[in-house]
């Protein structure tokens, strides 16, 4: 609950939030480097009603979390992508691929066409906290024995230092191969 937490403050900037729960019922919970653990009903309950609560509170705050549509009905898809890659990448903790640009997008725009900037800026946010990539913390294990990427570097450490996903320094290092290095880091 601690790292869920920590996560949506990260992910609300400035934005005061009222602490979540997850019934964990002695389960392994977010953000732990899990492969066996899954999450029962009532946990996807909570989630669900998390992100329902999260979808609502980024409403209120549509020109913080996509400051680009301000004042403009119909955001440019520049704008969109950016907002995509900044909200959802950091909640995913790495880049956004095409593949899942192009499910978002249209996530948004059927939100978009609903109720406007607002209703597509909550379908994706409400989406985002129900996601596999948000709830666990995914490393590729299936080559065996490897380097880390410097995404992964930047989810242990951030997992590390502050129980939480990466911060916008530690995303642009990433970003920029910079935590391979040991002395980078």
């Amino acid at each position: 609950t601690l790292e869920l937490n920590n996560a949506l403050r990260m992910l609300f900037d400035g934005v005061s939030i009222e602490p979540q729960t997850i019934d964990r019922n002695g389960r392994t919970g977010p953000f732990v480097i899990n492969t066996m653990g899954n999450i029962d009903k009532e946990q996807v309950k909570d989630f669900r009603l998390i992100a329902e609560e999260m979808s609502e509170l980024a409403r209120e705050h549509v020109d913080q979390l996509m400051p680009c549509a301000s004042d403009n009905p119909s955001p440019s898809q520049d704008c969109i992508d950016l907002f995509l890659q900044d909200f959802v990448g950091k909640a995913f903790r790495r880049p956004l691929d095409q593949d899942d640009l192009k499910g978002l997008r249209q996530l948004y725009k059927a939100g978009e066409e609903t109720g406007g900037v607002t209703q597509g800026v909550q379908y994706v946010v409400e989406a985002t906290l129900q996601a596999p990539s948000f709830i666990y913390i995914h490393e590729d294990a299936s080559q065996g024995a490897r380097r880390l990427s410097d995404f992964e570097i930047a989810q242990r450490m951030a997992t590390l230092l502050w129980r939480s996903i990466p911060d916008h320094e530690l995303i642009e290092a990433a970003s920029q191969g910079q935590l391979q290095d040991p002395a980078e880091r």
